[in-house]
């Protein structure tokens, strides 16, 4: 179907298709109607121009599809490729990994921002000059 490049609209609805759409599907950019609907199609909906213009009753009646137009909008990657999760997450919900980073970065930000402002004297009172310009002129 790729190589029909002028191709306007097409029904593909109850031919129990399976599998994810074809990316070639997806770069035909005179598609302007589409109806895939009562498939067995799966994955994520191709998220190109033509694609985002279509109903989401172009893709009713087959549950393994998710993204826009449909309301389903995250595909779970996790049923696709079954990622481990161990080690990601600690037993309570508590991801310590990005508490740690988030933890680390405000130190070193506040310490670049605050550190000059409270042991150098110059960089204070430069700071100081430049917070009372924007104040005073406003």
């Amino acid at each position: 179907m790729g190589n029909i490049t002028r191709l306007e609209s097409s029904d593909l609805s109850q031919n129990k298709l399976s599998g994810e759409i074809p990316s070639e599907l997806a770069q035909l950019s005179f598609l302007s109607v589409l109806n895939l609907s009562y498939n067995k199609l799966e994955g994520r909906i191709p998220s190109r121009p033509q694609f985002l213009t279509f109903l989401e009753n172009s893709f009713e009646g087959t549950v393994g599809l998710c993204g826009p137009p449909m309301s389903k909008l995250c595909c779970n990657i996790t049923d696709k490729f079954d990622l481990p999760r161990e080690g990601l997450d600690s037993e309570d919900g508590f991801d310590w990994v990005l508490f740690a980073v988030s933890f680390f970065g405000f130190v070193v930000g506040a310490s670049v921002v605050i550190g000059p402002q409270y042991f150098w004297k110059k960089g204070r009172d430069w700071a100081n000059e430049r917070i009372n310009r924007i104040l005073c002129n406003n």
